[in-house]
């Protein structure tokens, strides 16, 4: 026990007491030890002096070890997307993810191609996406059964948290007509039983399809991620090309209706959008 004392004491020397990681490695440290005496009765049998090298090795791999594992939960802690009501975004741009993008990429042996919808298309700003010379691609493509609609609320891009514009997502036609029709319901106390076919014919839209190379993969991941953190989260949606004709899979940020910063009434009153988007500044 006197042993176990002098390690914990004299491992604690080592450590500033005000710094919260190294605190927590220390209470766990002492914990394990008290633990586990029968450990340093056995180990004191063989190792009669405390300043041995065997001995400050096995202090500093528990050290160590603890320090990793608490980084691993703080950085785990702070992978968890967290909405901010009075900035309106998510916070650190760590935005909600999708759990076919790793998927993605493994089947794509690390590349990755991504669907450009909307500001993408004309200004990838200074992110990855527009390294060229450092191999990424860009082809026209469409998105079949998609619609661009203005119902993204935007307090970083298009306006401010005390006044947000409007920016643009990409719905599932059925996810359309499902916000169309509760309306209705609401309004009229009853779904209706015919649908125009204007409302059925699947919907259209063109865009970008940037090929991402390995090696830049996870830089454009975290600038997108803060770019998009108004509301936006991953998905991957399935995309054709337009010169080849081929069906691939892309990854798509894009606002659902679940969304904190989705506006039910942009998407079904158009006037009531534009007039927002004639005065709203950011």
């Amino acid at each position: 026990l006197l042993y176990c004392h002098l390690c914990c004491v004299g491992f604690g020397f080592l450590i500033p007491p005000s710094t919260t990681t190294t605190t927590r490695a220390f209470k766990s440290f002492k914990t394990t030890a008290l633990l586990q005496p029968h450990f340093f009765v056995l180990h004191n049998a063989f190792t009669p002096t405390l300043a041995s090298g065997r001995n400050k090795s096995n202090h500093k791999s528990s050290f160590i070890l603890n320090m990793k594992e608490i980084k691993t939960e703080e950085r785990e802690e702070q992978q968890e997307p967290t909405w901010c009501p009075e900035q309106q975004i998510y916070v650190g741009g760590v935005v909600p993810d999708h759990v076919e993008v790793q998927q993605l990429i493994s089947s794509n042996k690390g590349s990755l191609r991504i669907f450009g919808y909307g500001s993408l298309c004309w200004n990838p700003g200074d992110s990855s996406l527009a390294k060229s010379e450092e191999g990424v691609t860009m082809a026209l493509g469409r998105a079949v059964g998609w619609k661009r609609c203005w119902s993204q609320k935007s307090a970083d891009h298009r306006g401010t948290p005390e006044f947000p514009g409007l920016v643009c997502t990409l719905l599932t036609d059925e996810e359309v007509r499902c916000i169309i029709a509760a309306e209705e319901k609401k309004k009229n106390g009853q779904m209706r039983e015919h649908v125009g076919e204007e409302e059925t014919a699947a919907s259209m839209t063109e865009g970008v399809i940037y090929t991402v190379p390995p090696a830049l993969v996870e830089d454009c991941l975290s600038e997108l991620d803060f770019r998009e953190k108004g509301g936006y989260s991953r998905d991957v949606i399935d995309v054709i090309e337009d010169e080849s004709g081929k069906t691939v899979k892309a990854l798509l940020y894009r606002g659902t209706p679940e969304n904190p910063a989705f506006s039910k009434r942009a998407l079904l009153d158009l006037p009531f959008a534009a007039a927002i988007m004639a005065v709203s500044t950011g």
